[in-house]
């Protein structure tokens, strides 16, 4: 669209979107206002965020190109932080209690994640692709999806939290070894990791296993062991060694 400027808006907005219009440059103030949601999207410009209502709890911002940092002090009841794909945003602020969900994937140059373990109510983490990443912080208890995949520089994960049920980490090329894995975890995604020599012990909750391209793997546990797996993918390895038992779908 050709919409450079959006006006001042009523302090009763309680929902705010702004989607594909590639010549906005700023936005208008948005403090005063009793906003819950904001979502923001494919503004080739826009550069800045302004200052947000303490009323909100969900934000989404992708795709702005321009934009190098978010407004910080976040707001005190922001449940939901999704800022994906945003090329330029090198750093995060600090997160609060209340947020469930962080999604920054595909931010290819954010550097460091801010400190997690404030975070009690983290249920969400997606940091997928972002490629200059190095390290991850210490993730809360609460956490229960874990999301790294493309993350290439990424060595190792934290210990992993007792209530995960689901752990992403497809095409991480740098990744050694997993940590203990909790006896929570229904989904592990490991494919693509070409350094992964060897899986840790699995939990009998697991019911997905994808290990398809780990050319170093030379051998799986025992799957007899897991009486809820339901899908083995391990496509493109080299000749590995296992039992199966009924009721298992098998990718080879």
């Amino acid at each position: 669209g050709r919409l450079q400027v959006i006006p001042e808006v009523p302090s009763s907005l309680a929902e705010l979107i702004v989607k594909v219009c590639h010549r906005l440059q700023q936005l208008p103030a948005l403090s005063h206002t009793a906003l819950g949601e904001v979502s923001v999207a494919d503004c080739e410009q826009l550069q800045m965020i302004p200052a947000l209502p303490d009323s909100l709890k969900t934000v989404w911002v992708s795709e702005l190109p321009m934009l190098r940092q978010f407004p910080s002090p976040l707001p005190p009841n922001l449940a939901m932080l999704v800022v994906n794909a945003n090329d330029a945003l090198q750093q995060l602020p600090t997160l609060l209690q209340q947020l469930t969900r962080l999604d920054c994937s595909g931010c290819d140059n954010l550097m460091a994640l801010p400190e997690l373990l404030s975070t009690g109510s983290l249920r969400e983490l997606n940091v997928s692709y972002c490629l200059q990443l190095r390290l991850l912080p210490k993730v809360p208890p609460s956490l229960v999806d874990l999301a790294c995949s493309g993350v290439t520089g990424l060595q190792q994960l934290p210990a992993l939290p007792p209530q995960l049920t689901e752990l992403r980490c497809a095409d991480c090329s740098s990744l050694q070894r997993l940590p203990a894995l909790p006896g929570s975890l229904c989904r592990l995604d490991c494919r693509g990791c070409l350094q992964l020599a060897a899986l840790p012990d699995l939990p009998t909750s697991l019911e997905l296993l994808n290990c398809s391209g780990c050319s170093q793997l030379q051998c799986l546990p025992n799957l007899l062991t897991l009486p809820n797996l339901k899908t083995l993918i391990c496509k493109d390895c080299k000749p590995l060694f296992f039992n199966v038992g009924d009721q298992l779908v098998v990718h080879v």
